[in-house]
């Protein structure tokens, strides 16, 4: 109570004598049944469990984890591939989304962007669309295309005036000459590694047109008038196709995603499931047709207080289904009931952009929650800059750092000349301006600490550099303190987790280390090897999953040799070697029969631990388990190809728990 009573007049003085502290605890408790804290999956399935079947979701609900939500989209695109009756048209859509480049593969064209294009498909789609309409977000603006797209015959015109313009200059420059030969014939392609218009306009006399239009110079010489002026009509020309291309790669990709999703929605229905996303989905749809009387007597309840946590990271379909309870509660037409809505978050800590986490609907919650209307009575003068975790030297730290960019300080952000690291400069201007000083909490005051920043020099491909140099880092500060002190890593991306974690691992002075908040699976070179024989009792032609088995323990397993993964030129040995790979995919395809797939990793684990090297880390011991127990699970579930049982396995997420150690986070 009287901490209580302590923090709430730290806030209004002005209660100190009429809050009594006693009176609300009282008043909770007696109220305790009809207080309900939830994760927002966990709110949006009780109310889709409210619903029931009217917004045509399978009950009971039974969700997909996200490794199995990542494979069931890849399986979705493969039927795509395998059941389309028009190939070209397929090929067709894939090349534009490649700019053309017909040697792109499905893997380097379609990669990492599928369930995020699904998903963004899917926030697009109009309430009362057709499955096969493109959203409008998808469609070019009529008439929004910058510059000017030349025809065939005018940029012929326009590349011979500038070729006449070259012969014309008094001296031949080999600058201005090697401009006009590589437009012998013009780029068809926007981009690409060989004559495209990309690679172009970087260099030569145009480089100087692209930089400065009025006052264009090469070598520190003008470019002649009658030359810019024609090099500035194909860099319009470009800007156009560039234009055209963006909105062509848009449509593609969005006429390939709906076939995807149509056939992904008929793999959901005919195997009853749900994901979390599509839960969201069907929700704002229906509570944005039902009124709030329905939704309470769903609900069997009527909410009076709401508070949304962490609301930095709430997606725009989370919130829509969530808006009509929110304006509910907050509207002005409740004077007869004491009710509130309480939103907390901080824009500069959203980190759920990968799923789809929307900072901006916090930014502007005034407009969101009543369209603008200035009668709603929000309060933003709370702001809660006291740390309880953290020292204050940590917090002295962060303070020195990111002031200097609120203040403007040039030398804190380098932008490098380059294109890619301005684009971030208003975003980082808009973070700082948000930005303001921290304070420990009376109980961290006295908590020691240390920060050391080391910065690591500026590479045009930095990737594999910095973890290298991370890698060495943090194996110097580990072994200094002799594994007592706490040395993290954090990664920005999931697959340098992977890298860090090898890195440290194979090095000369490698120390324990673990990946954690989402560590792969696959870290694991056991579990890669049993993966990479799953994969080839399947395919017996696939050498390179049987050269990964077979260079590794567990060929003494499954008794493989490398050679047989290895092409030979004489016709009878290279027989020979196909015969051997049947015969060993044949032998683990019988072992799968008997024991299952579950029951042979077990055996093969237990084989592996009988060799008299010791070839398994605590990492690996918890990885082996989490891979017996998720393939339990999916076996368990039905029938599913070799290849779909692979993808799930290998999306799986594995979180180590291992103290002494160093940890790599993202």
């Amino acid at each position: 109570r009287i901490e209580l009573h302590k923090a709430v007049c730290k806030v209004d003085p002005s209660l100190a004598n009429s809050f009594h502290p006693a009176n609300i605890l009282k008043r909770l408790t007696n109220d305790f049944d009809g207080l309900e804290i939830r994760t927002i999956d966990s709110v949006f399935t009780r109310l889709a469990q409210a619903f029931g079947q009217d917004v045509g979701l399978p009950l009971p609900l039974q969700f997909l984890s996200e490794a199995e939500t990542a494979a069931a989209s890849r399986r979705a695109l493969r039927q795509v591939m395998n059941e389309s009756t028009d190939v070209d048209d397929i090929s067709k859509r894939l090349q534009k989304l490649a700019y053309g480049a017909a040697s792109s593969s499905l893997e380097r064209v379609i990669g990492d962007k599928l369930d995020s294009g699904l998903c963004a498909l899917r926030d697009t789609q109009l309430p009362d669309a057709l499955a096969t309409d493109i959203p409008p977000a998808w469609k070019a603006p009529t008439g929004k295309i910058s510059g000017r797209l030349l025809g065939d015959k005018e940029l012929t015109k326009v590349v011979d005036a500038l070729r006449r313009e070259v012969a014309a200059m008094p001296s031949q420059n080999k600058f201005y000459v090697s401009m006009v030969e590589k437009l012998s014939p013009p780029p068809r392609m926007l981009k690409g590694k060989h004559n495209s218009w990309e690679l172009w306009k970087e260099t030569g006399p145009q480089a100087g047109v692209l930089k400065d239009p009025r006052n264009p110079m090469y070598s520190r010489k003008p470019v002649p008038a009658g030359c810019a002026a024609q090099i500035q009509i194909l860099l319009d020309h470009i800007t156009a196709l560039q234009d055209v291309t963006v909105a062509e790669q848009a449509q593609a990709w969005a006429e390939f995603l709906l076939l995807i999703d149509e056939q992904w929605k008929l793999m959901m229905a005919e195997d009853e499931k749900v994901t979390f996303e599509s839960v969201t989905r069907e929700l704002s749809r229906a509570m944005n047709h039902a009124d709030i009387p329905e939704i309470a007597f769903r609900l069997d309840a009527r909410i009076d207080h709401l508070l949304l946590d962490e609301f930095q990271d709430t997606s725009v379909g989370q919130w829509q289904a969530l808006r009509p309870l929110a304006q509910e509660i907050a509207s002005t037409d409740n004077a007869d009931r004491v009710r509130s809505l309480l939103v907390v978050g901080d824009p500069k800590q959203s980190i759920y952009g990968w799923r789809a986490g929307e900072p901006r609907l916090l930014c502007d919650f005034q407009n969101m929650i009543h369209d603008g209307r200035s009668e709603l009575d929000v309060d933003y003068s709370l702001k809660l800059n006291t740390s309880y975790r953290s020292s204050p030297f940590i917090l002295q730290f962060v303070d020195h750092l990111f002031l200097r960019l609120k203040n403007g300080d040039s030398g804190v952000l380098d932008l490098n000349g380059d294109a890619n690291s301005k684009r971030f400069s208003s975003a980082i201007t808009k973070w700082a301006a948000q930005y303001e000083e921290h304070q420990s909490a009376d109980k961290c005051k006295n908590l020691a600490g240390c920060v050391q920043v080391r910065m690591l020099p500026y590479q045009r491909d930095p990737q594999q550099i910095l973890i290298s140099e991370s890698a060495n880092i943090a194996i110097e500060q580990f072994r200094r303190f002799k594994g007592n002190a706490t040395v993290a890593i954090i990664a920005r991306r999931n697959k340098d987790v992977a890298k860090l974690v090898e890195c440290i691992r194979n090095h000369k002075n490698s120390v324990p280390c673990v990946a954690l908040a989402g560590g792969d699976m696959q870290t694991s070179p056991a579990v890669v090897a049993f993966l990479d024989a799953l994969r080839f009792s399947s395919h017996p032609g696939d050498t390179i999953s049987l050269f990964g088995v077979a260079t590794t323990p567990m060929a003494q397993v499954l008794g493989l040799q490398q050679e047989w993964a290895c092409f030979h030129q004489d016709k009878t040995i290279a027989q020979e070697r196909a015969h051997q790979r049947e015969m060993a995919a044949h032998i683990i395809r019988q072992q799968l029969a008997r024991l299952g797939v579950a029951g042979t990793f077990s055996k093969w684990h237990h084989q592996l631990m009988q060799l008299p090297t010791p070839l398994f880390d605590q990492s690996d011991q918890l990885r082996i388990a989490r891979l017996i127990q998720e393939t339990t699970r999916l076996e368990s579930q039905g029938t599913r190809t070799v290849d779909e049982l692979v993808d799930s396995l290998a999306a799986v997420r594995v979180q180590d728990a291992r103290a002494n150690a160093i940890h790599v986070i993202n």
